[in-house]
């Protein structure tokens, strides 16, 4: 302090600086409030224009925008989505349109019919004086060659399958054990010794090795399927007996697969015709062609288990 400066009291500020210090914080008040008042109202504009070029071009607002770049899993998870449903779409429209054409194939396919009667010209084959017990696979001779095949009954009777189970009989002559048709042929088929039969099975894979995957087996279905391969040309062979109508002797022996039922009635034929009233079989017992009643005949094939065998 110089010497010449009038003393001022420390704690006494200056008068000028209390003076000052308002105008001052106006000042800059006023400053502040127009900067932020100019920034508001510019971010006003600016989010107007925003606004306005939206509802003029349909996109989505920069913020919007701005949020689906932040989140690129979720908007490849939902485009991903799309094209799944898109795909699915087009999977179902493929299935739908697979089953249209298969709904029509089935609907205006022709069902199977045959005509009204029909005898097939098949060559009777005769089972004797070779193969007194033969009719089986006489019968069996008659359907190959029918089919193109060039084979002999003979050749026939010693390839079927066979059981060898010998014949057993009680005191009154009675057979109390033999063997199963079913697993092959029971007994003698030369006639040389006592014979029976063999059944479809068997029959069906011997054919089979002479027709390979053409051999049918249409044991245990209806006799309408029977007359139906008639009627579309094939022959079948079926089981029955030697007076073609239903049988009342009927005897049982036991065998290595159980309980036999059995009648020595049994007889094979091979069925060609068929009509209202009558079915056509070649005989092999004669080697004739006979013309018998159909009713009675169908119900001594349902008696002998509704065995037949054809091709295709």
């Amino acid at each position: 302090m110089r010497e010449d400066e009038p003393s001022r009291d420390p704690q006494k500020p200056n008068r000028f600086h209390w003076l000052a210090l308002p105008l001052l914080a106006a000042m800059i008040g006023g400053l502040s409030w127009s900067v932020w008042n100019d920034h508001v109202q510019a971010e006003a504009k600016t989010h107007e224009a925003a606004g306005a070029a939206e509802q003029s071009s349909g996109g989505p607002s920069p913020e919007s925008a701005s949020g689906s770049a932040k989140d690129p899993q979720t908007a490849d998870g939902h485009a991903k989505d799309a094209q799944t449903a898109d795909g699915d779409a087009k999977d179902s429209q493929k299935a739908a349109s697979s089953d249209a054409k298969d709904s029509s194939a089935v609907s205006t396919a022709a069902q199977p019919t045959r005509p009204a009667s029909r005898v097939l010209n098949v060559p009777v084959i005769a089972q004797n004086p070779e193969l007194y017990n033969g009719c089986e696979v006489t019968s069996l001779t008659m359907l190959l060659q029918s089919a193109g095949v060039s084979v002999g009954k003979n050749e026939l009777a010693r390839n079927v399958r066979k059981d060898p189970t010998p014949e057993v009989k009680d005191a009154n002559g009675q057979t109390i054990s033999w063997g199963d048709p079913n697993t092959g042929f029971v007994g003698d088929v030369t006639g040389s010794g006592r014979g029976y039969s063999v059944y479809h099975g068997p029959i069906a894979e011997e054919l089979g090795r002479y027709l390979p995957g053409r051999a049918v087996d249409l044991t245990g279905h209806s006799f309408d399927d029977v007359l139906n391969a008639v009627g579309n040309g094939k022959p079948v062979i079926v089981w029955t007996t030697d007076t073609f109508s239903p049988t009342d002797d009927w005897v049982t022996w036991k065998s290595p697969t159980g309980t036999v039922r059995a009648t020595f009635s049994e007889h094979c034929v091979l069925l060609v015709g068929y009509d209202g009233n009558t079915v056509t079989v070649n005989d092999p017992l004669d080697g004739t062609r006979k013309q018998v009643n159909l009713a009675a005949f169908q119900q001594a094939w349902v008696q002998l288990g509704q065995q037949a065998v054809t091709y295709q």
